[in-house]
C-alpha cells in the first residue's frame, strides 16, 4: 500500500509540474513568503529529477523491506507448517 502511495504521489507531482505549473523556477520551503532565506529556488527539470529520484529510492527501500519481512514470516512459520503437515499425514495414515 505504501509503495502504491509513493508511486501515486510521484505521478501527481509529474502531472502538476509538467502540465499545470507554468513557471520555469520552482520554489520550495516554508515560512514567510517575503523572506527569501526560507525558500530554495530550483529549475523545473532539476526539481522533477530530484523528486523522481527520491520516489524511486523510497519505493526501492519499501520493496526491499516487504521482501525481507515476507521471507522472515515464511522462515518463522516453517517449523509450525512442517509440524501441521506431519500431523495431517499421520491422521491420513490411520
Amino acid at each position: 500500500m505504501s509503495i502504491i502511495s509513493v508511486f501515486l504521489w510521484a505521478v501527481w507531482q509529474l502531472i502538476f509540474y509538467l502540465a499545470i505549473y507554468k513557471r520555469d523556477t520552482v520554489y520550495s520551503g516554508f515560512g514567510a513568503a517575503n523572506d527569501d532565506s526560507n525558500y530554495t529556488r530550483m529549475g523545473k527539470k532539476q526539481y522533477i529529477f530530484t523528486f523522481l529520484a527520491e520516489a524511486f529510492v523510497i519505493m526501492g527501500f519499501l520493496a526491499y523491506f516487504v521482501a525481507v519481512s515476507s521471507e522472515y514470516v515464511n522462515l518463522m512459520n516453517a517449523p509450525h507448517e512442517a509440524e501441521k503437515k506431519r500431523e495431517e499425514d499421520e491422521a491420513k495414515a490411520k
